[in-house]
Parts: C-alpha cells; structure tokens; sequence
C-alpha cells in the first residue's frame, strides 16, 4: 500500500474543511447544550455539505481502520451512556457514499439524464432514510455534486445539479428542524452561498503562508475524523452529567 502524502504547503482543503470543523462544532454545541437556541444548529447545516461534496470531489474512496474505528467508538458511547442509538453516526453515512458512488456515477455515465430523476428520489429517500443513519440518501445526492464538478467541471449540467442539490438540501432541513421564519430565509441564503463556494472551489496550495500561520489551519483539516470523534465523545459525556 502507497502511504499518502500530504502538501507541506496549507492547501485549499485545509482551509475549507477547517471551515467545515468548526461550523460542524458549533452545530453540537448547539445540540447538546443549547438546544433552544436555533442558531447554532442552522449554522452547523452549512458543515454537511463541504463534507459530502468533498467525498465526491477526492480521487480516492479510502475505507481505512479509522473509520471503522470512529463508527464503533461513537456507537459504544451511545450504548454506553444510555443514548439513542439511532440515527447512527454520519461517519457510517460517509463510508456507504464511498462504497456506492464510482458504481453508481460509472453506471450513469451511460445517461446522464438519469441523474435527474434519481437525484429526486434519493432527495425525497432522505426522509426516511435519515432515521436510520444520518442525512441518510442526502449524503449521496450531495457527494454526486462534488463528483461531477470533479469530473465536468465546466459543462452547464454540473452548475444546474449543484443548484439542484443545495434546493433538495434546504427542503430536507427544513422539513427535519422546522426552522423558524427568519431562520429559514438565514438558512436558504447561507446555503445557497455555501454551495456557491463550493461550485468555485479548486485544488491550490498557499506557500506564502509561513508553516507556523498554517499549522492550526493543517491540524484541523488533516484530522477531521479524529476531531470529530474526540469532540463527540466529550459533549456526550458533559451532557449524560448533566441531565
């Protein structure tokens, strides 16, 4: 097995995912500490995306130990501490989306115009779906997105899917959080920017950043996955205390 190696330069997925990261913590905080408050967890929407468009943009669809490992860990915590087991974590979510999509996008490669209405039956799937592991067959619509900006970058299909993509994602949210009026129009504007920020986001390395500007930017978009699970292991354990 080749090791991957990372820049030593920030890169352009440093940045955004670091970006992700923090929003996705403000969204737990939001959940398991301030649950009255709606503005943490519509904040914490504008993570989801960047993490599922970035699986379809990213060459590799790697399934390592870690993985496997964050899934089994978050799962014993919530067994552990009396919590729902369901939905369970994104990060199974993430693994089935890397299992399915080349076969799935190689297979529309066929016809494209399948993608449309497939595209709308896996946005309404979510629904159901989404009970059972989380964002559940909205995970897949929203990595298509980044495949096929990965692949056909500059065709007018690619920008009209994304817009696709950002409608179905507000409608679903929408549905699950019942956002308030103003909260709801926040929400449609942020992620129609987040999604706009997506549809221009390229590969780019900064070398003029100094290593020592860079570093926290690197620590935070090199091991997401490790963040993810540490974080999420310590809300749980502060909330079951405090209830």
């Amino acid at each position: 097995m080749i090791k991957k190696t990372l820049p030593a330069d920030l890169t352009s997925y440093d940045i955004l995912k670091t970006v992700a990261v923090l929003l996705m913590i403000a969204d737990h905080v939001g959940y398991y500490f301030f649950p009255g408050e709606e503005g943490w967890r519509i904040a914490g929407r504008f993570c989801v995306p960047i993490w599922f468009f970035l699986i379809g943009y990213a060459h590799s669809r790697d399934i390592g130990w870690k993985l496997w490992a964050g899934i089994g860990v978050i799962c014993l915590a919530n067994l552990g501490l009396g919590l729902d087991m369901l939905p369970v974590t994104i990060l199974l979510t993430i693994m089935i989306v890397r299992l399915v999509l080349d076969p799935l996008m190689i297979l529309l490669a066929g016809d494209r115009g399948l993608i449309w209405p497939l595209t709308v039956c896996l946005a309404i799937l979510a629904l159901p779906s989404g009970v059972v592991i989380e964002y559940g067959t909205m995970g897949l619509v929203l990595a298509m997105a980044g495949y096929l900006l990965r692949h056909e970058p500059g065709a007018d299909r690619t920008l009209l899917y994304i817009g696709l993509t950002g409608i179905c994602f507000i409608i679903y949210q929408g549905l699950v959080f019942q956002f308030s009026t103003p909260g709801m129009g926040f929400f449609m504007l942020g992620t129609t920017a987040v999604m706009a920020l997506l549809y221009y986001f390229r590969p780019q390395t900064y070398p003029s950043v100094g290593r020592k500007s860079a570093f926290l930017i690197q620590l935070c978009g090199r091991h997401t996955l490790v963040i993810y699970v540490l974080h999420l292991l310590l809300f749980k354990i502060l909330y079951t205390m405090s209830i």
